[in-house]
Protein backbone atom coordinates (compact mmCIF):
# COMPACT_ATOMS: atom_id res chain seq x y z
CA UNK A 1 0.00 0.00 0.00
CA UNK A 2 1.48 3.35 -1.02
CA UNK A 3 0.99 6.55 0.89
CA UNK A 4 -0.51 9.34 -1.12
CA UNK A 5 -1.02 12.92 -0.09
CA UNK A 6 -4.63 13.86 0.33
CA UNK A 7 -5.97 16.95 -1.42
CA UNK A 8 -6.77 18.44 1.98
CA UNK A 9 -3.16 18.13 3.15
CA UNK A 10 -1.92 19.75 -0.06
CA UNK A 11 -4.41 22.57 0.41
CA UNK A 12 -3.26 23.17 3.99
CA UNK A 13 0.36 23.29 2.84
CA UNK A 14 -0.49 26.17 0.52
CA UNK A 15 -2.53 28.05 3.10
CA UNK A 16 0.39 30.32 4.00
CA UNK A 17 0.77 31.23 0.32
CA UNK A 18 -2.85 32.32 0.08
CA UNK A 19 -2.46 34.39 3.24
CA UNK A 20 0.70 36.01 1.93
CA UNK A 21 -1.00 36.82 -1.38
CA UNK A 22 -4.00 38.34 0.39
CA UNK A 23 -1.78 40.37 2.71
CA UNK A 24 0.33 41.60 -0.20
CA UNK A 25 -2.77 42.65 -2.10
CA UNK A 26 -4.08 44.54 0.92
CA UNK A 27 -0.72 46.25 1.47
CA UNK A 28 -0.67 47.38 -2.18
CA UNK A 29 -4.26 48.59 -1.94
CA UNK A 30 -3.44 50.63 1.17
CA UNK A 31 -0.32 52.07 -0.50
CA UNK A 32 -2.53 53.29 -3.34
CA UNK A 33 -5.00 54.76 -0.86
CA UNK A 34 -2.26 56.64 1.00
CA UNK A 35 -0.95 57.92 -2.31
CA UNK A 36 -4.42 59.12 -3.25
CA UNK A 37 -4.85 60.88 0.10
CA UNK A 38 -1.49 62.62 -0.28
CA UNK A 39 -2.30 63.68 -3.84
CA UNK A 40 -5.56 65.24 -2.63
CA UNK A 41 -3.73 67.15 0.10
CA UNK A 42 -5.50 65.40 2.97
CA UNK A 43 -4.14 65.82 6.47
CA UNK A 44 -2.43 63.09 8.44
CA UNK A 45 -5.57 62.48 10.49
CA UNK A 46 -7.50 61.56 7.36
CA UNK A 47 -5.11 58.92 6.08
CA UNK A 48 -3.64 57.62 9.35
CA UNK A 49 -6.08 54.65 9.50
CA UNK A 50 -5.10 53.68 5.96
CA UNK A 51 -1.41 53.93 6.80
CA UNK A 52 -1.90 51.84 9.93
CA UNK A 53 -3.79 49.16 8.01
CA UNK A 54 -1.09 49.06 5.36
CA UNK A 55 1.66 48.68 7.94
CA UNK A 56 -0.29 45.89 9.66
CA UNK A 57 -0.72 44.08 6.33
CA UNK A 58 2.99 44.44 5.59
CA UNK A 59 3.88 43.11 9.04
CA UNK A 60 1.55 40.14 8.49
CA UNK A 61 3.20 39.28 5.17
CA UNK A 62 6.65 39.57 6.75
CA UNK A 63 5.59 37.26 9.60
CA UNK A 64 4.01 34.68 7.29
CA UNK A 65 6.81 34.62 4.76
CA UNK A 66 9.60 34.98 7.26
CA UNK A 67 12.25 37.65 7.20
CA UNK A 68 15.85 36.50 6.84
CA UNK A 69 17.97 37.60 9.77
Amino acid sequence: MTATASPVAASEDLLWLRGAAAGSGLALLMAGAVSSHLRNGDGVGEFAPTLGSGLAAFAYVAAVKGVPS
